[in-house]
């Protein structure tokens, strides 16, 4: 039978019956997993679950064995918890037994979930096909490490996944992997980071009140590590480069917190090392935030990992992470701002970069760590990551139903970050360079226009703007490079010519905006390729184009995660490239406006007349309102262009300039009117001459903006969400590109 946890509240359900007692027969969203333990995956289920009830979700957890460490959690919040076997299955079974996938099967048939959501390994594939054979509409898989264990995994995983609807990740390392071992399809990705309620950290608890609690001398420098002793955390080498860093500094101390099996072998291993007065372990502890108040620094020393929560934790209290090269810690730890990452299995590398860090002063550290800080509260507060679960639930049940989603109109803004990497065969430094000087102003005042206004931003960068120094560039070139009929066209002629870092070549360097831009809530940092690559251009290839937009995923995964979103430079829409951008992980492209005017062409096919019929459309209406329903095409989702926001000209009366902004107003409402999206774009140097004019004209649409907020519920989202959106409410079959005339006129 199905077991009860002490401590969940009665219900029929526990039986396999009516779970009435829940509300309304059945539930909204059933979690489940191999086993509730106070693990890092296990704890994210329960923060998730605990948020989605608090919002009104009837939430209930299955586990496939008992046990639970969060019996007064969710009892407090009105979950239940059930498990289906009454032992736990030993380590040398691979298999369910029979009866576990029997009761399972007739327990979702009782509870009748809209979604289930499926975590852990075993869970995930059991889910899987006991979901579909008790009738769940919507099946969702969770992804909770950066890889599979083994071959057999990755196998079921990929015979498996055409029984779910989505798979969710907490990190992109994750998906990656997967991706590239051919056990997930691209498409039927999404990546939500773990979340953590960052008002409890730091503790409250006096620093040195805990400190004497755990024996610290005023003067050490305490590390603390926290986490399930295991391989996964690869306590050996932390323990290697202990050895090393109390050699060499006498105030070397480190406290471990983190219960299991292995705990008298890791003693015992810290004692064959000598280090009994320096390192002490702590045991299994639910005071984490309380002994996170005591350390200097964090350190993690883990062979692999999803996106770990006792990472998250101490960067929410205010410390300095030492972290190994592993899953999604590139998502939290910024190198040199808010921490260090070290390639993982390397003591010597670890223990350097730790005696790296005690050697700085402590002004310096408590500025990374409020860095750190920072970063949590804008990007994983638990309120944010449980908007994202929710906006993802509220598209699966429209979905389950084989309804069309009914998506609120979405305001979409992209820019094309390219510096004179996207002018260099038209313009010089004589004659634009002022426009590219100036973006160093206008990228700060129009994040600060965004912030004001709530509104959301896709920056699309050419990866050799993303460098810190040219030598750190020419290490990171493609493969292969473009082969241009037009020599004029390459860029890699020139790299010659370039400065050597930022500070020498503001024009081709962009790195402190691109920081910038990520420090702000809201922004999305997309693909404009690695060199600017003109996909319609004579010569070039489809190889050349992958290798090349290959740089540019690994120029952006240094500053942040791997980039969904691709705008083709010059509007080169090439349709055949389509399948090369989902092949490497990304979700949507912007493309044209349909009318005439806006065909592709490569640069010899933009004749005057055409450039002139574009430039009377920016005044009078030609093309229509050029609003969209978001559709895909070659694999992707389609999130068009409707409207280029032209920069203010000191040549044009101000009569032109209000038709131009009347123009732009009027497209905005028709399309909100018609429920359908907006999408505004520009590049961030069209605002680095007539800075003030430009600010004003771009303030009067965002306020314009918050009015159809009001008045028809639009939203302001980014690319990468108008793409999880739209696959999450449609996966089966999105869709098709509208035919009929656009809003407000025609062509």
């Amino acid at each position: 039978m199905i077991r009860v946890h002490l401590g969940a509240r009665p219900d029929p359900a526990s039986d396999g019956g009516s779970p009435a007692a829940a509300g309304g027969g059945t539930y909204d969203i059933v979690f489940l997993t191999d086993q509730l333990g106070r693990g890092g995956a296990e704890t994210q289920l329960v923060r998730i679950a605990m948020s989605l009830r608090k919002r009104g979700w009837r939430v209930a957890i299955l586990s496939l064995f008992p046990g639970s460490d969060f019996e007064e959690e969710l009892f407090a919040v009105g979950i239940p918890h059930r498990y289906c076997e009454s032992v736990r299955m030993p380590e040398n079974r691979p298999l369910i037994p029979l009866r576990i996938t029997l009761r399972l099967i007739r327990t979702l048939r009782a509870w009748r979930p809209a979604t289930l959501i499926c975590f852990s390994y075993h869970s995930d594939v059991m889910g899987r096909v006991c979901g579909r054979l008790a009738g769940v509409p919507v099946i969702i898989g969770s992804l909770r490490t950066a890889f599979a264990k083994t071959s057999l995994r990755e196998r079921v995983y990929r015979i498996t996944e055409p029984l779910i609807n989505l798979t969710v990740a907490n990190s992109q390392a994750g998906i990656n992997y997967m991706i590239s071992r051919r056990a997930l399809t691209p498409r039927k990705t999404l990546v939500i980071p773990n979340g953590m309620f960052t008002s409890e950290f730091p503790s409250s608890a006096p620093r040195e009140e805990v400190r004497a609690e755990l024996g610290i001398a005023p003067g050490a420098f305490l590390w603390i590590a926290v986490g399930t002793l295991n391989k996964a955390k690869d306590y050996p080498t932390m323990l290697d480069a202990a050895a090393k860093c109390a050699a060499a500094d006498p105030r070397f101390r480190l406290s471990i917190a983190g219960g299991g099996e292995a705990l008298a072998a890791l003693q015992a291993e810290a004692a064959a090392r000598g280090l009994e007065e320096v390192v002490h372990f702590l045991g299994k502890r639910t005071d984490v935030a309380r002994l996170l108040k005591a350390a200097d620094a964090f350190v993690l020393s883990s062979a692999w990992e999803g996106l770990p929560n006792a990472v998250m934790e101490a960067l929410a209290s205010g410390l300095p992470v030492v972290a190994t090269d592993v899953g999604g810690i590139r998502d939290l730890v910024e190198p040199g701002r808010s921490g260090w990452i070290v390639p993982p299995q390397n003591p010597d590398a670890l223990a350097e970069q730790m005696l790296g860090a005690m050697a700085l002063n402590p002004p310096t550290l408590q500025h990374m760590g409020a860095h750190g800080r920072e970063r949590m509260i804008s990007r994983f507060d638990q309120e944010r990551i449980a908007d994202r679960w929710e906006s993802l639930l509220l598209q699966s049940s429209a979905t389950a139903r084989n309804l069309p989603t009914k998506q609120a109109p979405a305001f979409v803004i992209s820019l094309d970050f390219e510096l004179l990497w996207g002018m260099r065969d038209k313009r010089t430094i004589d004659s634009y360079g002022a426009n590219i000087l100036g973006e160093r102003e206008a990228v700060p005042a129009m994040l600060k226009l965004f912030g004001k206004y709530g509104v959301k931003a896709t920056w699309a960068a050419v990866g050799m703007t993303l460098f810190e120094t040219r030598k750190d560039l020419l290490r990171h070139l493609p493969d292969m490079l473009p082969t241009y009929d037009r020599e004029d066209l390459n860029p890699y002629r020139t790299l010659d010519l370039i400065g050597d870092d930022e500070r020498s070549d503001p024009y081709h360097f962009g790195i402190s905006m691109a920081r910038q831009i990520l420090d702000c809530e809201g922004m999305e940092l997309g693909s404009h390729t690695f060199s600017h690559f003109y996909c319609l251009e004579k010569g070039q290839t489809e190889a050349q184009f992958r290798a090349d937009l290959e740089a540019s995923i690994a120029a952006v995964q240094r500053l942040t995660q791997r980039p969904v979103s691709f705008v083709f430079p010059r509007n080169q829409y090439n349709p055949q490239y389509l399948p090369v951008c989902a092949e490497t992980g990304f979700t949507c492209f912007r493309g044209n406006e349909r009318a005439w005017m806006y065909n592709e062409a490569p640069d010899e096919g933009q004749r005057l007349p055409l450039r002139a019929t574009r430039l009377l459309d920016h005044y009078l209406n030609l093309s229509g309102s050029n609003g969209f329903i978001p559709f895909e095409e070659g694999g992707l989702i389609n999130c068009p262009s409707s409207r280029f926001l032209r920069p203010a000209s000191p040549y044009l009366g101000g009569g032109l300039d209000r038709l131009r902004m009347r123009r732009i107003k009027r497209a905005m409402e028709a399309t909100a009117k018609a429920g359908q999206c907006f999408h505004l774009w520009w590049h961030p140097h069209n605002f680095g001459t007539q800075l003030r004019e430009n600010l004003a004209n771009l303030e009067e649409l965002l306020r314009f903006h918050v009015t159809l907020r009001e008045r028809y519920g639009v939203v302001p989202l980014t690319m990468g969400e108008i793409s999880a959106r739209a696959r999450a409410g449609r996966p089966s079959r999105l869709a098709s590109p509208p035919s009929e005339a656009p809003v407000g006129g025609g062509r």
